[in-house]
């Protein structure tokens, strides 16, 4: 599908970054390493951006939904 919004970069450290992309037409996200694999457990739904960030001692993506709720996924 046409990935109509902006891609977001994620600065994990210095030597760490990663693209995240949204399709909103199949409702998925995707998290990309520099070498453009896919990173393991991607895609998740979600049809916004989304963040990465600490919750609870654990990595997690927050994104929206189809029924504009706010979800949470952890992350290894």
């Amino acid at each position: 599908n046409p990935i109509t919004g902006l891609a977001n970069i994620y600065t994990f450290s210095a030597q760490q970054k990663m693209v995240g992309l949204t399709d909103t037409k199949d409702n998925r996200i995707y998290l990309f390493t520099p070498t453009g694999k896919q990173y393991k457990g991607f895609p998740f739904r979600g049809n916004s951006q989304f963040s990465i960030g600490t919750l609870a001692g654990q990595l997690c993506v927050v994104v929206g939904n189809e029924n504009k709720e706010l979800v949470c996924y952890g992350l290894e």
